[in-house]
C-alpha cells in the first residue's frame, strides 16, 4: 500500500474510535497500548484526545461539585 492510503486509513480509524463512547475508547486504547506492535495503526492521536477529554470532563465535574457546595444556602 502506498503511504498516503495508509495515512488515510489510520486517520479514519482514529476518527471512528473518537466517535465511540469514552468507556469504549478506553478499552480499545488500553488493548492497543498492551500490544507489542504499537506502530500500526498509530492511535497516539486518539489516545491524546481521549486523555484531554477525560481530564476536561473530570475537571468540569469537580468544578461543578465545588460550585454546588459554594452556592448552597440555608433556608429556614
Amino acid at each position: 500500500m502506498d503511504e498516503e492510503l495508509c495515512e488515510n486509513i489510520e486517520a479514519a480509524i482514529v476518527q471512528l474510535i473518537l466517535a465511540l463512547p469514552s468507556n469504549h475508547q478506553a478499552d480499545i486504547l488500553a488493548d492497543w497500548l498492551k500490544t507489542e506492535q504499537v506502530k500500526y495503526p498509530d492511535l497516539s492521536e486518539a489516545f491524546e484526545v481521549w486523555c484531554y477529554r477525560t481530564k476536561s470532563a473530570k475537571r468540569r465535574l469537580l468544578e461543578g461539585s465545588l460550585d454546588r457546595v459554594g452556592n448552597t444556602t440555608l433556608s429556614l
